[in-house]
């Protein structure tokens, strides 16, 4: 068995990057924010910027190694589908990624980046966010709804290429990499190639398509 190496240290990344991003916005609505209200409004300012200095580096850490693994991984789900259009599109055109795929990639990116924009505004100290960091904890409500939902079209996402459905493609693959190639024109036909006579079809009007297909390490 041959490990996707590539591909499970890119896991690894994208899902402790979001660990803590999520974690750490979790932890300062349910255990920061109701303590510190009770601070004294010195106190409580002094308290804010020394989060912020330490928690921006990790928030700017974790949304550079989101976007990086994000997009990578996207890039290798799509290639065996990309590197054999014609073999999806035309003989097994119920196997490729469907439209939903696509959009719902389009739509999980766009709600990155504007939890990323949250996450950086609230972390951050710059005049333009300071409305944002004025109302945190609504904020940060309003962050932690759209990860929930982030998450739950990551898993429709990836029940559409895991499971039952890539072992299809994975078949359909081998089977059209290891198809032995027609005999050529004049020529003697193959060991164990069945003979032509009257009453049957010459090998190669049933002979599999010679395409450069690679099987993909899912």
């Amino acid at each position: 068995m041959e490990l996707d190496y590539l591909g499970i240290v890119l896991r690894w990344f994208h899902i402790m990057a979001a660990i803590a991003l999520v974690g750490g916005a979790l932890f300062q609505k349910l255990a920061l924010f109701g303590p510190c209200g009770e601070l004294p409004e010195e106190t409580r300012q002094r308290l804010n910027d020394g989060i912020r200095r330490r928690w921006s580096k990790v928030v700017m850490l974790a949304i550079l190694f989101l976007l990086v693994s994000g997009l990578i991984n996207y890039i290798l789900t799509i290639r065996p589908y990309t590197q054999n259009v014609k073999l999806f599109q035309n003989d097994y055109s119920e196997l490729k990624l469907p439209r939903a795929y696509h959009i719902l990639f389009c739509i999980k990116f766009l709600m990155a980046l504007v939890i990323f924009f949250i996450a950086s505004a609230l972390a951050g100290r710059g005049r333009a966010t300071a409305g944002i960091r004025a109302k945190a904890a609504g904020w940060l409500s309003f962050n932690l709804l759209l990860a929930v939902v982030l998450v739950a079209i990551s898993g429709v996402m990836r029940s559409y290429h895991t499971g039952p459905n890539v072992m299809k493609v994975i078949d359909v693959l081998k089977q059209e990499t290891n198809a032995p190639p027609a005999p050529p024109l004049g020529g003697p036909p193959p060991a164990g190639a069945q003979p032509v006579g009257p009453g049957t079809k010459p090998a190669t009007e049933n002979a599999p398509m010679d395409l450069d297909v690679k099987v993909p390490e899912f």
